[in-house]
């Protein structure tokens, strides 16, 4: 292979490259656009040993479940303070059956007291179209409690 065909045969690639990048991106995008419009206002509060547990919104995709939530602490909470796994012991119904699910957090403090999330919930099975959740935690910051959420999807 001489001089020229290389850099014709890496020029190509580059392109193809860069296209399938860009294809990716804008499909990402317009998961992001779609599932932006899927949320749904919950607004729905639990509160136990001064901490309040609020499930602002909620979504469902072909994925499952996904939460957004608000911790409030009348403690101060140090980042370095935050464990790995915010919940603990928790348990989501789904019409009034345990759903069989995996289960993974994003967390960013905010505040002295205050800290933000998702909870994204891939159920084993298939949802129904519509349904109620009955989302409970045991254990919130590792602060034992009782926090139990409804709402209906």
């Amino acid at each position: 292979m001489n001089k020229r065909t290389f850099i014709i045969g890496t020029a190509i690639l580059a392109v193809i490259t860069t296209f399938m990048f860009s294809f990716t991106m804008i499909n990402d995008d317009a998961s992001a656009k779609e599932m932006e419009k899927t949320w749904k206002h919950i607004g729905k509060s639990a509160s136990d040993n001064d901490i309040t547990l609020t499930i602002r919104d909620a979504a469902k995709d072909e994925k499952g479940i996904h939460l957004k939530y608000v911790i409030m602490s009348k403690k101060n909470i140090h980042s370095r303070e935050i464990p790995e796994t915010i919940f603990e012991r928790t348990n989501i119904l789904i019409n009034g059956e345990k759903m069989n699910a995996g289960t993974s957090y994003e967390t960013k403090q905010v505040g002295k007291g205050e800290v933000i999330g998702f909870i994204h919930i891939t159920p084993e099975n298939e949802l129904p179209d519509h349904y109620d959740v009955k989302f409970n935690a045991d254990s919130v910051l590792k602060q034992p409690g009782q926090w139990t959420i409804n709402f209906s999807l």
